[in-house]
């Protein structure tokens, strides 16, 4: 969309100024927009419009105001906080993911900003239901026993995860390698050779020589992280390792793709009623 045809935040202060009623929902990106509309009509609501952060100019002196990067999900909250300015009772909402925030106490309380329950929108797919759903029914992949499979990929995921929160402790900002490629199958357990990834991962990005502390880290935060799984996992990290999936348990070929996987979580969006609960 272009910047003649985007909204302004002061445009849309007056707009919530006059009509405080409306239900206008903005979200990170298009994905997200697809998600929640399939969801709101399959649970009969129709009322709200739900906006892709691009519609709205959000001008970088805005996100600089806040100390936030240029990314989709700080335009979002830059938004949040600049609509906050109305202290009165309004309908829109701001969404976006908790992503590593919530570990990291991170969490920004602002008026009518909404963060995900999980760490981001994928994980309201990471159900016994909608993931066979998807890999048995729509992708055909040969999973014997889900339970066990389902498990297996959560200990990958988490180790992934405190990785990323190992990096951001230390403030390396580092490149991530494909963690597929250290990936087995044994029966329907999902197996991660994490000891040989991390030491890929940090000689990769010059930084062999601290294995050692970046490993004292790491396991610090795979003690610390608990609870549910889908308080610890990356949304991307799950699509990739579900597109790896039916590729290595003889899925349809067509799906063994990020992109057509994420299309058909869209799909049963509907089978995920917890996410109308972030709209309200």
């Amino acid at each position: 969309m272009s910047n003649e045809t985007r909204r302004t935040i002061n445009e849309l202060l007056t707009r919530y100024e006059l009509e405080p009623e409306l239900k206008d929902v903005y979200v990170e990106g298009q994905y997200d927009k697809d998600v929640f509309s399939v969801c709101l009509g399959g649970a009969g609501n129709f009322s709200e419009v739900i906006y892709d952060i691009s519609t709205v100019n959000v001008p970088a002196e805005a996100l600089l105001e806040y100390n936030l990067t240029s990314g989709n999900k700080q335009r979002v909250l830059a938004l949040a906080k600049k609509l906050s300015s109305l202290d009165f009772e309004c309908a829109y909402r701001c969404i976006i993911d908790k992503d590593l925030d919530h570990w990291l106490d991170c969490l920004e309380d602002v008026p009518r900003l909404n963060w995900t329950e999980h760490t981001c929108i994928e994980l309201y797919f990471f159900t016994k239901e909608i993931i066979s759903h998807v890999l048995i029914t729509a992708t055909r992949s040969k999973i014997t026993n889900v339970d066990v499979y389902l498990a297996s990929i959560a200990d990958v995921l988490k180790v992934l995860f405190a990785m990323r929160l190992a990096d951001r402790k230390k403030d390396w900002g580092l490149t991530w390698l494909d963690p597929t490629k250290q990936l087995s199958v044994n029966g329907d357990i999902v197996l991660f050779n994490s000891a040989i990834y991390v030491v890929n991962l940090l000689a990769a990005n010059k930084r062999a020589k601290e294995l050692a502390d970046f490993n004292v880290e790491l396991e610090s935060w795979i003690k610390i992280l608990d609870g549910d799984p889908r308080g610890y996992i990356r949304g991307h990290d799950l699509i990739l390792l579900l597109a790896w999936t039916v590729k290595q348990f003889n899925g349809i070929k067509e799906f063994q793709n990020e992109t057509a996987l994420e299309r058909a979580f869209i799909l049963v969006a509907d089978k995920a009623p917890e996410l109308v609960a972030l709209v309200r």
